[in-house]
């Protein structure tokens, strides 16, 4: 598997994983499965488990991927998957994704996720911010609308990034 990389940055306080949760409307955590995109040390998995009836954790570093494994073993609504995201198959029910994704892989994640033939519900999902003025072109030519929920100073993470990153919500155009 794969080691963490120099472009993982974990969002480095508790509080800050609740208050980016709570931004997600209940409706998309109720009554859809829940996709989280590489959970890390598991900050949002904390409350999302909480919030969620069916939730997946797709988590491609081993390490991680055990300690989040021991963590929610007796909690039969998560369920932790080892392996990358880009072979991972999607749903074929509703579902929502989740993520601080990974600043170098954010755009190949995404573009799995708009160009999927079941498209995701939603996605809330933490980015670079100049990534996400490159989005709102891109997510547009694929029927779906962005904004911004939550704007991070740099050192809402650890390690602390270069750059300036956004909490989005991507949702598809009916």
């Amino acid at each position: 598997m794969l080691p963490i990389t120099y472009s993982q940055y974990f969002i480095a306080k508790r509080h800050l994983a609740e208050t980016l949760v709570r931004k997600i409307p209940v409706y998309h955590l109720n009554s859809n499965e829940v996709i989280e995109v590489g959970p890390g040390k598991g900050r949002l998995t904390e409350f999302l488990a909480r919030a969620t009836q069916a939730l997946t954790l797709v988590e491609v570093d081993y390490n991680l991927w055990r300690r989040l494994q021991e963590q929610y073993r007796s909690n039969k609504q998560v369920k932790v998957h080892c392996g990358d995201f880009m072979d991972y198959e999607l749903p074929s029910e509703d579902y929502v994704v989740v993520s601080n994704l990974p600043f170098f892989l954010a755009r190949t994640i995404l573009l799995k996720l708009l160009k999927a033939p079941r498209r995701p519900k939603a996605i809330y999902v933490v980015v670079q911010e100049d990534l996400y003025h490159q989005l709102r072109k891109l997510t547009l030519a694929h029927r779906f609308n962005i904004k911004v929920l939550h704007a991070f100073r740099r050192a809402d993470f650890e390690p602390i990034p270069r750059v300036e990153s956004v909490f989005v919500q991507i949702l598809p155009v009916d």
